[in-house]
């Protein structure tokens, strides 16, 4: 394959606002790549490191960018890298001052105000301490700032640039780290909605983007189109939860019986395989409470759980209860 049809391979992290950046950035320019989701996990977080990223990084991070020989890190190198292969539709302004205006404020985006939500997610726990106060007070400053550098305009730079898309993800994470922006920037704010609304963005909320990272692979989930069921153990967990049907067993004799197919519940009556549940309704299940008390205490009916009685045990007699013995004395007195 040639520069121009090769597919780019990225590779990114769940929870990686830079690789975010990369994304956004290659869908942007309309080019086919195959995303490779890092190892994450809460405890491990991205630990071991992917062997690519090992290879091809020397400081062991995301985003990483393969693409006909090229391999690269950094996202703003990929920025650079994405301009020169598809330079249209170009996401650098034209001209040398305005390009060095917004690479600029691409920069201050990663390394002036993402900082202070990085300190912000170490805490998370202590919103009261006075690092906590500091860094959501330097976002606010850095809000105003940027409400003075996009004043009536449409976009940080003039036109749609790769600095929106820095600073639009630098800012979904600052919302979720306790330092949203407020209605002192109402210009910035229709700014965030603009951003948002475009094809390659998604249709989520853009202060709260849902993540899920599961065991081996993680995936992001803010870029799912809109109307996309969610996947994953919780979900399929819930789901189970709120549309299964009513089970015809209890939990003792489905967990030993878990080839048998679950049937629903009956309309009236005790479910059909009330004779053959183990628990010899001494589950708690509604209709074995009915045929224990129909039937027997559920003592004895835990009794006749012992080796020996089997399917022989609904037919043989049941032991005289207290009252039975006393009034047989009574009669033989």
């Amino acid at each position: 394959m040639t520069g121009a049809t090769a597919r780019l391979q990225l590779y990114s992290g769940p929870l990686s606002m830079f690789g975010a950046k990369a994304e956004i950035a290659i869908l942007e320019k309309g080019l086919a790549y195959d995303l490779t989701m890092v190892p994450f996990e809460m405890k491990r977080l991205y630990e071991p490191k992917h062997p690519e990223v090992l290879r091809i990084n020397p400081k062991r991070q995301v985003p990483v960018l393969i693409h006909d020989g090229v391999e690269i890190f950094d996202s703003t190198q990929i920025f650079e890298y994405l301009e020169d292969l598809r330079p249209q539709p170009a996401l650098w302004p034209v001209g040398v001052p305005a390009r060095a205006r917004a690479r600029l404020l691409e920069h201050k985006s990663d390394e002036v105000y993402f900082p202070h939500i990085v300190k912000l997610m170490g805490l998370q726990a202590a919103q009261d301490d006075p690092a906590a106060i500091a860094a959501r007070d330097a976002a606010a400053r850095y809000y105003g700032d940027m409400e003075e550098v996009l004043g009536s305009g449409e976009y940080l730079a003039g036109a749609y640039s790769y600095t929106d898309i820095a600073f639009y993800m630098a800012q979904i994470f600052g919302a979720r780290m306790g330092a949203p922006m407020t209605d002192a920037t109402p210009h910035l704010l229709q700014w965030r909605e603009r951003v948002g609304a475009r094809p390659a963005w998604p249709s989520a909320p853009p202060t709260q983007p849902r993540w899920r990272s599961s065991g081996r692979r993680g995936r992001r989930l803010f870029l799912r189109p809109a109307g996309a069921r969610p996947r994953g153990r919780a979900w399929n967990r819930s789901r189970r939860t709120a549309h299964a049907p009513r089970r015809s067993r209890c939990s003792r004799w489905s967990a030993r019986s878990r080839r048998r197919p679950v049937r629903a519940r009956p309309a009236a009556g005790p479910p059909p395989d009330c004779r053959r549940c183990p628990c010899r309704f001494a589950c708690g299940l509604r209709a074995h409470r009915g045929r224990a008390r129909a039937g027997g205490s559920r003592a004895t009916w835990r009794a006749r759980r012992r080796p020996g009685w089997h399917g022989a045990a609904r037919s043989a007699p049941r032991p005289p209860t207290v009252r039975a013995r006393a009034a047989s004395r009574a009669g033989r007195g």
